[in-house]
């Protein structure tokens, strides 16, 4: 449950918490749920220890409104070695760079 606070955050003595626990999500198929989604938030998943960057929102209705922009459309894995490949929540996927591109990107940025 979110909570609004007037003044800054300060940590817990817990470790491994996040500061916004919309970042971290059991698998997958939870990036679908999270509240409040904005294009370039990253997420990390903790069943496959991936993480991901949501690149489309989509309108999601909410009682007897429709809200734009309020639920996650598309994501996609940040791979380690720069590329990506595009995914939508219910899973489908398109293609990352090839082999040949993650080498240059890794000459280019190490």
């Amino acid at each position: 449950m979110p909570k609004q606070v007037a003044q800054a955050l300060t940590p817990s003595y817990a470790v491994n918490t996040p500061i916004d626990a919309r970042t971290v999500v059991n698998g997958t198929s939870d990036i679908a749920d999270i509240e409040l989604p904005y294009i370039g938030m990253r997420v990390y998943c903790t069943g496959n220890g991936k993480e991901y960057r949501i690149t489309s929102l989509k309108a999601k209705t909410i009682g007897a409104l429709t809200v734009e922009n309020a639920a996650v459309d598309e994501y996609e894995e940040i791979a380690e070695g720069g590329g990506s490949s595009q995914e939508t929540p219910s899973g489908g996927g398109g293609g990352g760079g090839s082999s040949e591109d993650a080498k240059k990107m890794a000459l280019i940025y190490g």
